[in-house]
């Protein structure tokens, strides 16, 4: 797997009471991936030799 580049993005708070946070997908991730609104998105974490590694796949469904 290769890495495309790095953007750095800010993680705020879905509401004040939510454990769930949020951030900005990067231009060229939404460019990359060709996501447009409404695309579901399932993600997947994995930890390798001290590395977390996020994979996120485009997906069908409800």
């Amino acid at each position: 797997m290769a890495r495309i580049e790095g953007t750095v993005t800010a993680v705020t708070p879905v509401r004040p009471d939510a454990d769930s946070l949020r951030t900005t997908i990067p231009a060229w991730v939404v460019k990359h991936m060709k996501l447009t609104k409404g695309d579901r998105l399932d993600w997947t974490l994995d930890k390798k030799g001290g590395v977390w590694i996020v994979r996120v796949d485009r997906t069908e469904g409800a």
